[in-house]
């Protein structure tokens, strides 16, 4: 999207706004001027958009409007628009234990018992 900026602020929203462009395919000029001026209108609205939904909420946490939209990039959970930030929230990389230290710990209990039991038998 193209637009005239007077002020520091207002290109910093118009950037942040086409930086959208960068993970969603679908989004045309009309859009992504649908949102600037959504976002001039208060300053608590905020875009939330998710892998396949840009969600306009207005400061009382209303949803005002809702976009279907077409991921580029998959590396991201979601993505937070205000007239101050720019956040994409990444995946909260998960681990598993490996089953070695599960069958370790078992064996150790066991061990423990079994030295109980044997001591038991050797103090009578």
């Amino acid at each position: 999207m193209v637009k005239e900026t007077k002020t520091y602020n207002e290109f910093i929203k118009l950037y942040r706004v086409n930086n959208l462009t960068k993970y969603y395919s679908n989004l045309n000029d009309i859009i992504l001027e649908e949102i600037y001026n959504f976002l001039e209108a208060d300053s608590n609205n905020i875009i939330y958009g998710t892998k396949n939904h840009l969600i306009f909420r207005d400061g009382t946490g209303n949803v005002n409007k809702t976009y279907t939209v077409t991921p580029i990039k998959s590396n991201f959970d979601a993505i937070s628009l205000t007239n101050k930030l720019f956040t994409v929230h990444e995946p909260t990389p998960t681990y598993s234990s490996s089953g070695g230290g599960g069958s370790y710990s078992g064996g150790g209990s066991s061990n423990n018992n079994n030295n109980n039991n044997n001591n038991n038998n050797n103090n009578h």
